[in-house]
């Protein structure tokens, strides 16, 4: 593997060299391999090239795979204004709109504006109580239906975080309409993993899979304008996020949010806020499984809990909990890979990236840089010390992006999965079914192929 780049702010040179990679002519199996295998064929290209790797996808425009932080850091951070996001975001806002995950430019800012108050730490930890009510509300039907036949946790730990995310963002007890909501999802984000083959049909041609989806994003849109319209009609304040979008006013104009960029945002943080922490909650209890002496250690700290629920106080003494979803999370972080489209030509590691190109950063890899990482595909929450987190660069780690775009919910799912880390492995032991194989399935997040199946034992 070449020599990393020393530092993310090498001065533009109009004379540096093109970065390694597959021959040109290998594009169309180049293009089959990632369609068929986008993780395999990522770390492949890493391995055989190196820290940068220059894919040639169509015509003049070439695409670039950066592994190295530093490289990250160039892209994510310290040159960030020239990598807007793209092709991947413009396909993903059919569902979402506008929301902050795809909006760019000025929109963007005043739409981050707007929403961060939601996210200040005090608020965030004002939830607590609301994660750890719900956790031991799943826990309590597993106490009232034990079971030895395996269940897929991957799918429970989906009906789990979907009920977090709806009574944190609209104070509603979504028990009744979580499998509907659930399934109104799942059709939605098919429907746009479906979208990034390029023959696939648009949705103004009425297919039956178009219909589904139309009429999915339809009935979502209209329950979650449904509710604000009702709050802005009774005047009643609540307790929860919706209400905070809904109270936000921009600094500079003191406008309030249009409903349908209300309905961008809230929909944008329904999808990101309960996708990426139960795959990564399920990863975790999967890596558990595999790794009984970390089990037993987190186990055995739940204990401070004796029982109770945590509140947002507790969680320093579960310091371990929250180092196995940081593992969990750097070993299958649920959004596995990023993309930027280059505005003007760059210098990235010494290597010249011409405007237009795609730019991809993927933490799953980066993640894994043996530089920074010991034994890097072995599972070891300890990895996660202060000491030690200290004494990597900033981007060797990144699960949520980072740089002016470093994704507003991180607080909230750390704190989600630390509680129910701890207060699952309190009262439940979690085991992998027989025969149960451990595939990904990398779509928009990186979720276990055909689910997780795990029986469960009362401690």
């Amino acid at each position: 593997m070449q020599s990393p780049s020393p530092s993310p702010l090498l001065p533009l040179s109009p004379s540096a060299p093109k970065a390694p990679g597959p021959p040109d002519y290998y594009l169309l199996k180049n293009l089959r391999r990632a369609a068929r295998d986008p993780v395999g064929f990522y770390t492949r290209g890493w391995k055989s090239y190196g820290d940068i790797v220059r894919f040639h996808w169509r015509g003049p425009f070439s695409a670039y795979l950066c592994v190295h932080p530093h490289m990250v850091e160039r892209v994510l951070q310290a040159n960030w204004t020239n990598y807007p996001k793209g092709f991947f975001y413009k396909r993903l806002s059919i569902f979402t709109g506008n929301g902050l995950f795809t909006s760019a430019g000025e929109l963007w800012l005043k739409q981050r504006r707007l929403a961060q108050p939601a996210f200040h730490r005090a608020k965030i930890a004002g939830l607590a109580g609301v994660m750890a009510q719900t956790v031991g509300e799943m826990l309590d039907d597993w106490d009232a239906h034990p079971t030895k036949e395996p269940f897929d946790l991957a799918e429970e730990m989906m009906r789990l975080a979907l009920q977090i995310a709806g009574r944190a963002l609209f104070g509603t007890d979504l028990k009744g309409e979580a499998r509907e909501f659930h399934h109104l999802m799942n059709v939605s984000m098919l429907h746009i993993e479906r979208r990034f083959n390029p023959l696939t049909l648009p949705e103004s041609v009425p297919t039956p899979q178009n219909r589904r989806f139309l009429k999915a994003k339809r009935e979502l849109d209209a329950w979650i304008l449904g509710v604000a319209t009702q709050r802005r009609q009774n005047g009643e304040k609540h307790d929860d996020l919706l209400q905070m979008l809904l109270d936000a006013r921009d600094e500079e104009t003191g406008e309030a949010m249009s409903d349908r960029q209300l309905a961008d945002e809230v929909l944008t943080l329904l999808v990101a806020g309960h996708e990426t922490t139960a795959d990564a909650l399920a990863w975790g209890f999967s890596l558990l499984a595999r790794n009984p002496e970390a089990r037993d250690e987190l186990e055995s700290e739940a204990k401070v809990l004796n029982g109770a629920a945590p509140e947002f106080d507790d969680l320093a003494r579960l310091p371990y909990a929250k180092m196995v979803f940081e593992e969990a999370m750097r070993l299958y972080p649920p959004i596995w890979a990023l993309s930027r489209e280059a505005k003007e030509d760059d210098v990235i590691g010494g290597y010249l990236v011409p405007a237009r190109s795609t730019v991809m950063v993927l933490p799953f890899l980066t993640h894994r840089h043996p530089d920074f990482w010991d034994e890097p595909e072995r599972f070891d929450p300890q990895r996660f010390t202060p000491e030690k987190v200290a004494a990597r660069p900033k981007f060797a780690y990144f699960p949520f992006g980072g740089g002016p775009r470093l994704c507003l919910g991180q607080s909230f799912a750390w704190m989600e999965g630390q509680i129910a880390l701890a207060m699952i492995a309190s009262r439940y032991r979690l085991e992998l079914a027989p025969n149960q194989t451990l595939e990904m399935h990398p779509s928009l997040a990186l979720r276990p192929k055909g689910g997780l199946w795990m029986t469960r034992r009362r401690i």
